[in-house]
Parts: C-alpha cells; sequence; structure tokens
C-alpha cells in the first residue's frame, strides 16, 4: 500500500523502496506524542517521518547515511539543509 504522496524519480521509479504512506506515520505519531515532543528517525529514507512532524508541530531528528536520500528529504520538506541539531547526514 502506497500513498499518492509516493516519490518517484523521471522514469516513475520508486525513489526509496520502503516508503511508508504518510497516513500511517502521522496516525502513530499524533497517537504517541503530544506537540513539541521530539520524534527520532534513526532511518529517515524518504523523509516520511520529518514531514509529519513538520505538518504535526512536533520536532524531529533524522538519520540518513545515503546521500540519495538526505537530498530527496530536503526536496519533500523544503529545505535547503538542516541544522545539526534537526538532522544528521551520515556519511562512510
Amino acid at each position: 500500500m502506497h500513498g499518492k504522496e509516493r516519490l518517484k524519480d523521471e522514469r516513475n521509479k520508486a525513489i526509496h523502496p520502503t516508503q511508508k504512506p504518510e497516513i500511517i506515520c502521522k496516525d502513530i505519531i499524533l497517537y504517541y506524542s503530544n506537540e513539541n515532543d521530539v520524534i527520532l528517525d534513526p532511518f529517515c529514507g524518504s523523509g516520511t517521518v520529518p514531514k509529519v512532524c513538520i505538518e504535526t508541530n512536533r520536532k524531529y531528528i533524522g538519520i540518513e547515511k545515503e546521500e540519495k536520500y538526505y537530498q530527496e528529504i530536503l526536496k519533500r520538506i523544503g529545505q535547503k539543509t538542516f541544522s545539526k541539531n534537526k538532522f544528521f547526514n551520515i556519511t562512510t
């Protein structure tokens, strides 16, 4: 099951193989947290959790080691970069 927000490349292929639908993440985040809480996403992938956190007034810490996914996350949430206290881009 994939939502309409599924990220695709120029060939119409999924950008991330395990992208979760926003509605599922949103339901979990709303149920288990309060506004201004901090949500940790240690495998940020396509950035669904940070996007939902922004929409629901939560803070987030996202960790993603793959540069291509990091760049997609930035585009998805309309950011050019993250401050280090919000998001870590770990390279190997």
